[in-house]
């Protein structure tokens, strides 16, 4: 009789508790419907968690072309090319 009697509070105390339950718990945040469709900047840089640069993309103040260049560890430039206003590469 005492074993039932034990379930019996068990199952009250836990029908209990899941009903305050939500009454105590944060309610929960939803993401936003939808992303930006446009980004906009001057200059875009990738960088490791230390700060590192990797690459950047900016437009060159000069010409007003776009220049795209790569960094190695050492933060030498190992890579750099302009792009011109029609999406070619320029020389």
């Amino acid at each position: 009789m005492k074993q039932l009697r034990s379930i019996g509070i068990s199952l009250a105390a836990g029908f209990l508790g899941g009903s305050l339950a939500h009454h105590f718990t944060a309610q929960p945040v939803h993401a936003q419907s939808s992303a930006p469709k446009i980004i906009a900047a001057q200059e875009f840089v990738l960088q490791d968690e230390s700060g590192r640069v990797a690459a950047r993309m900016a437009i060159r103040a000069r010409d007003g072309a776009g220049y795209m260049q790569l960094f190695d560890a050492q933060g030498r430039a190992t890579f750099g090319r302009p792009f011109n206003l029609k999406g070619d590469a320029s020389k």
